[in-house]
């Protein structure tokens, strides 16, 4: 096994905010403070599954330390690696899956927060829609 320098997997530094974003909108609608090992596990697969893969990324000094993760969360990112690969070759490499773990989680990042802010965005456009419906008496609160 072809061992890791790295102490902490990254998103890019233009992706911070989106990362928060993410962080955000997950525990508004899950009730749960998700970690950064859960926002990134979550952005590395959706990328993946969406083949949106970024060609780098610009370190940011943000994401989970890799000594967070468990077997299980190795095991997807082995999972993403032969995927990409198509080939069992380069299985062995660390650096190599931990740099395309963090590529497909840029490119997931990305998708996930325009997915965010669609969904905020046709939401406030839906509730503005259904209050120009409303009758001019239900919309104000006459108590």
């Amino acid at each position: 096994m072809k061992e890791s320098k790295k102490t902490l997997l990254e998103f890019d530094e233009g992706s911070v905010e989106a990362f928060g974003n993410l962080k955000k909108a997950l525990k508004a609608t899950t009730g749960v403070d998700p970690s950064n090992r859960d926002v990134f596990l979550l952005a590395m697969s959706y990328g993946f599954k969406h083949g949106a893969s970024a060609q780098s990324i610009k370190r940011s000094g943000t994401g989970p330390r890799v000594q967070y993760f468990k077997p299980e969360d190795q095991a997807l990112m082995a999972a993403v690696q032969l995927g990409h690969d198509k080939s069992t070759e380069h299985l062995p490499d660390l650096e190599k899956r931990y740099e395309l773990a963090e590529l497909y989680a840029q490119g997931g990042i990305l998708l996930l927060n325009s997915a965010v802010s669609e969904s905020v965005r046709y939401g406030n456009e839906l509730a503005a829609e259904v209050i120009s419906l409303l009758p001019k008496k239900a919309v104000v609160n006459e108590e």
